[in-house]
């Protein structure tokens, strides 16, 4: 452990970490969960039930809630509209071009 996180609270390091990084502790490694399971989830070939499994997820509806939490979009449509490997997406110009299932 770094000597000056020695002594600090962990409300103290919440807010620290909070005011650096722009997240709780908790959503920072939600955010680098989700990441790391689409850039896996847009390899070729791959499964999202596979994918959510080796990330760790309960089940893939758990992987389903947590990846439009983080990025607003279903694993399937963020595959879809994935454009380089994962990292951005290409938004449609009317929403209406995500899939059907959206919840309202």
């Amino acid at each position: 452990v770094e000597p000056w996180l020695q002594g600090l609270s962990h409300r103290h390091f919440i807010h620290l970490f909070r005011d650096a990084v722009g997240l709780t502790p908790k959503a920072f490694a939600q955010v680098q969960r989700v990441r790391a399971a689409l850039r896996d989830a847009v390899l070729p070939g791959a499964a999202l039930a596979q994918v959510a499994a080796a990330r760790g997820y309960a089940d893939q509806s758990h992987f389903h809630r947590e990846v439009r939490a983080v990025s607003g979009v279903s694993p399937s449509d963020f595959v879809r509209l994935s454009t380089d490997g994962g990292s951005h997406l290409r938004l449609p110009s009317h929403r209406s071009n995500l899939s059907k299932t959206r919840r309202r």
